[in-house]
């Protein structure tokens, strides 16, 4: 102290000549400097180490920036001081709309009170805070005395937490995680019992290194003139709005700044561990060359570096009178519309931006997340609530590492905490991914290389995807098949196919498979579907949305619905296009609206499905208050709808799948009622309904059918009966039509009629 006092005094004295002398040692620039108002803040005989006016160096500043004052423009008071949250004690909201300046490392301390007779003495942190995760300790005296006899005990706030009890006042005392203790003697009995401190401290801190910072700390603690020159605005700031300094009293916007920080050269001396250029090092990058893509745009509202497109920290932070008492002196109120400045991919329209309830509020972590609940209001809707922009540790065991994307958890873990069991969504999907049959989803980027797993958003883009559910009652038209109908769907990529120059049930070329990225979106459901369950992802190479091909060219284990759903085939499922829009299926090419029911006996011909119309995670047919889509579900091949459990094996029309959407044939087909009974619709029909290289989604029993579209992947005399047919064009499936190997029917020629 002694040599401190001795540099304060002489840097004073020097000073002080010069003024009153004429003389110069340094710039001179209003207002903290000028011959009228030196005597301001400096008395030159018998005053504080510093030869000021006022003891301490922030209240020196706040004696002009107060309201009333000379600088009331600019007024502070200590509880404008930033606390964000997390970390904070319960009851304790973030507040705050401007950098700290009474805090180091090691923390800021803040009196709470507590006893009859207020405690006299002092406590000053040190060290460096080297824990994972935010946090405040409670510093509680248990017994009263002076140093070396009072005793305290501390807590802290999870994640983190700790705690000690009858800890013995003194030096450097260690509570934990680099954050030691110093009490300081008062007047009469120093620390009195019942008396509290809440001492907040940030993960990713460091006292300054630069020596000229250190100069103008107080016991390690930063003060307005660490990072101000009061009396200086030589050297340049962040503000791209700074005018030129050319002599003293020139310039505007330049902030008095202690050091060049035209590059946030002095956010990062104590802020290093966030100034980082990729995000996988756990925050937001900055200090990057920003240039416009498919993602991102040049910001309107936010500054860059001067001189070029620099991103740096003060782009999105306002140090001091941010808009926003909230602790996180962000420049702008909306946290939505500070991201959406730079980012292009959100819409707010969507369902996760909704401000109106508590439902887009993150809740708090609960498959291993430790980020704590967010309860400020204002924040529900906003980015915040699924990245951490500055990072989060992966949980308590592995803290070293952050979570990809910035996110708050792994991935489906993320979407559980609000679309599971108890979660705020309305609707709830974790249950649904517990069931037999599933999508194979999982915590793991690098298991989708091997082809069996996905993640959540290989199906839903969490920025564009609106509230609503896949409506199954909604009446069956052309344009069923759009993510009108799947709002959840909006703004996903997806891959479209170009059936013109294709023949009947032909395999899709590559070259015709064309890629829609997200900043596009998908028109249909199946468009999803496509990226996976098609040529395109397993008998191609790497497609544009980086998965990787999981078999070879002739794997005969997957289903190409690309093929399947191809209008060229003599028929399908009406999944890309109406039945009408078959040119080499026979007329009629629909069915009759009489063998059909509700919703699809209308605009026959025309009318288009959703693949979740079939599968889906629900056993009824339509629960508003279910997620809808193919989740998972205990019927086999992920089926909706009542009697899924046993298709396709099924002898009776009743029990079959197919009547939730067909009505019985019997009724309305001649031929049927015999055919039901003798062995139920796989007899005839391939079990993957999707489409068939034969008209009426027939099988065949001789032909090049693959096994997998027969029951049991068997083509037997025990499963298919049908070995060529003809559709006539009635559409009364008389049996002249039909080749079979049960010797009921064997009209026409096999070499005439339709086989595969």
């Amino acid at each position: 102290m002694r040599t401190s006092r001795y540099f304060f005094l002489v840097r004073a004295a020097v000073l002080v000549a010069a003024m009153f002398s004429g003389g110069s040692v340094r710039a001179i620039d209003p207002p903290h400097l000028t011959a009228s108002v030196c005597g301001s803040c400096h008395i030159p005989h018998f005053s504080n180490a510093d030869l000021t006016s006022v003891a301490g160096n922030a209240n020196l500043c706040m004696s002009c920036h107060l309201a009333g004052g000379a600088a009331a423009s600019s007024a502070f008071v200590s509880a404008d001081q930033a606390l964000p949250w997390p970390g904070l004690p319960t009851g304790t909201n973030a507040v705050g709309t401007s950098h700290r300046w009474d805090a180091n490392a090691a923390g800021h301390l803040v009196s709470l009170g507590g006893a009859t007779t207020p405690s006299t003495g002092g406590i000053i942190p040190s060290g460096v805070y080297t824990g994972a995760f935010s946090k405040t300790y409670t510093l509680q005296i248990a017994t009263s005395g002076v140093v070396g006899t009072a005793l305290f005990n501390w807590t802290a706030t999870a994640p983190g937490g700790g705690s000690g009890a009858s800890l013995l006042t003194g030096t450097n005392v260690l509570l934990d995680s680099g954050v030691s203790l110093t009490f300081v003697d008062g007047t009469n009995v120093s620390f009195q019992i019942g008396d509290r401190w809440n001492l907040f401290v940030r993960s990713d801190l460091r006292n300054p290194t630069n020596a000229i910072l250190l100069t103008y700390t107080t016991n390690g603690v930063a003060t307005c003139s660490a990072c101000h020159d009061e009396h200086s605005e030589v050297v340049p700031p962040f503000d791209p709005a700074a005018l030129a300094y050319t002599g003293p009293g020139t310039g505007t916007n330049r902030h008095f700044m202690r050091l060049t920080n035209n590059f946030n050269q002095l956010c990062n001396d104590c802020h290093a561990a966030r100034a980082v250029t990729n995000a996988v090092a756990g925050s937001h990058p900055v200090e990057i060359y920003f240039v416009a893509d498919a993602k991102h745009k040049l910001p309107t509202r936010l500054p860059l570096e001067a001189g070029s497109t620099n991103l740096g920290c003060l782009t999105c932070h306002q140090i001091h009178h941010g808009p926003d008492a909230d602790g996180k002196l962000l420049r702008l109120v909306s946290s939505v519309a500070l991201c959406n400045d730079c980012h292009t991919l959100s819409d707010t329209a969507s369902a996760h931006f909704a401000v109106t309830n508590s439902a887009t509020l993150w809740p708090g972590g609960k498959f291993g997340s430790l980020m704590p609940a967010r309860t400020d209001l204002g924040d529900r809707g906003t980015c915040l609530n699924c990245h951490a922009t500055h990072g989060w540790p992966t949980n308590a065991a592995n803290p070293s590492m952050h979570y990809e994307h910035l996110l708050a958890d792994f991935q489906e873990n993320f979407c559980y905490t609000c679309h599971g069991t108890n979660g705020p969504a309305a609707k709830q999907v974790y249950a649904d991914f517990q069931k037999t049959y599933r999508h194979p989803v999982l915590n793991s980027d690098a298991l989708r290389h091997t082809g069996r797993s996905v993640e959540c958003d290989d199906c839903h883009n969490s920025h564009k995807a609106k509230a609503g559910s896949h409506n199954y009652t909604n009446t069956a038209t052309a344009f069923r098949n759009t993510v009108t109908n799947a709002p959840s769907l909006i703004g996903m990529d997806g891959v479209a196919f170009n059936s013109s120059g294709l023949t009947n049930f032909q395999t899709v070329a590559t070259n015709l498979f064309a890629y829609i990225p997200k900043s596009t979106g998908i028109t249909n459901d199946y468009q999803i579907c496509f990226k996976c369950h098609s040529s395109y992802f397993w008998k191609t190479g790497t497609p544009p949305n980086g998965n990787s091909p999981n078999g070879t060219a002739t794997n005969p284990a997957m289903t190409d619905v690309a093929q399947e759903f191809s209008p060229k085939n003599l028929s399908g499922h009406p999944i890309t296009t109406g039945l009408n829009n078959y040119p080499n299926s026979k007329a009629p090419k629909a069915l009759g609206a009489a063998q059909l029911r509700p919703p699809w006996n209308v605009n026959v011909g025309t009318q288009t499905m959703l693949c979740s119309d079939c599968h889906d995670s629900t056993t009824t047919n339509y629960v508003a208050s279910a997620s809808q889509g193919p989740h998972g579900s205990a019927n086999q091949f992920i089926l909706r709808g009542p009697n899924a459990a046993n298709w396709p094996n099924v002898t009776t029309f009743a029990t079959s799948w197919c009547a939730n959407c067909h009505n019985d044939l019997t009724l309305t087909m001649s031929g049927h009622a015999n055919h039901h009974s003798a062995g139920g619709c796989n007899t005839c029909h391939v079990v993957i309904p999707h489409g068939s290289k034969m008209s009426r989604l027939m099988a065949d029993q001789d032909g090049t059918m693959p096994a997998r579209y027969a029951l049991n992947s068997s083509k037997t005399t025990t499963t298919v009966k049908i070995t060529s047919y003809t559709k006539s064009t009635g559409g009364n499936y008389s049996t002249s039509n039909c080749r079979t190997s049960c010797g009921e029917h064997s009209t026409g020629s096999s070499t005439t009629m339709e086989n595969w």
